[in-house]
């Protein structure tokens, strides 16, 4: 599914409509925080602890981040540990967004649920794709 179609660098393209889900079971004995995390990044691509697919950007073309934003809206479930949100962070940056246990213990949780915009400008613009980000951690030290 696509929501709009731009040329940046004589590249056409297209943003992504993307529900993009991470999480993270920490399993090792004595083990810290659990993290799990989502960035996105300048060639088109999401990463995080898991394989995140799909792709924010078609096809993955170098520099491509240089020519958008993302705005990820406050979470409506739990927080995110890091990331900037309620205002637009241009994805050649790489944004991160994480969702970090508060301790070690068997049983912690982090949760953040939150949808996201990405425009073609700084400001004013279009939104050239939207969708929603799912992250979980926990801690298993059994």
């Amino acid at each position: 599914m696509t929501f709009a179609a731009r040329s940046i660098f004589g590249v056409a393209g297209q943003v992504l409509n993307s529900i993009f889900n991470d999480s993270k079971l920490l399993t090792n004995a004595g083990a810290s925080q659990a993290t799990a995390s989502i960035r996105f990044n300048n060639v088109g691509t999401v990463t995080g602890n898991d394989d995140v697919q799909p792709n924010w950007f078609s096809p993955t073309t170098t520099g491509i981040g240089v020519g958008y934003w993302v705005l990820v809206n406050a979470p409506t479930v739990g927080s995110f540990t890091t990331g900037t949100t309620g205002s637009r962070v241009q994805i050649s940056s790489e944004p991160l967004y994480s969702a970090t246990t508060t301790g070690s213990a068997t049983g912690r949780q982090a949760e953040a649920q939150a949808t996201y915009e990405i425009w073609d400008a700084a400001s004013g613009g279009n939104i050239a794709g939207s969708g929603s980000i799912t992250l979980f951690a926990e801690v298993d030290n059994t």
